[in-house]
């Protein structure tokens, strides 16, 4: 359950020092449990993750970003605006 948080908050663009005060646990538990699943998932990144937490269900790319409520564009929409997707 607590990898599954993780997971969700990691590709919703969470730091692990974010994730962490958002999970009252250090920085370190973060990356241990983002580094277990990695290997339970046999994937190499964070990159991985993100993509097998959007294949999954996990978070959709409309939802909108944590800190600002600014709906996530897609990647055709990111790569036009040539801006990596990301708020001002």
């Amino acid at each position: 359950m607590r990898e599954r948080e993780i997971l969700k908050l990691t590709a919703e663009g969470n730091t692990s020092k974010q994730i962490a005060d958002v999970l009252y646990i250090s920085c370190r538990t973060v990356e241990h449990h983002r580094a277990s699943i990695a290997v339970k998932l046999n994937m190499k990144g964070t990159a991985d993750l993100v993509r097998y937490a959007i294949a999954k269900g996990y978070v959709s790319l409309n939802e909108p970003c944590p800190g600002c409520a600014t709906p996530r564009r897609s990647s055709a929409a990111t790569s036009a605006a040539g801006d990596g997707g990301s708020c001002a």
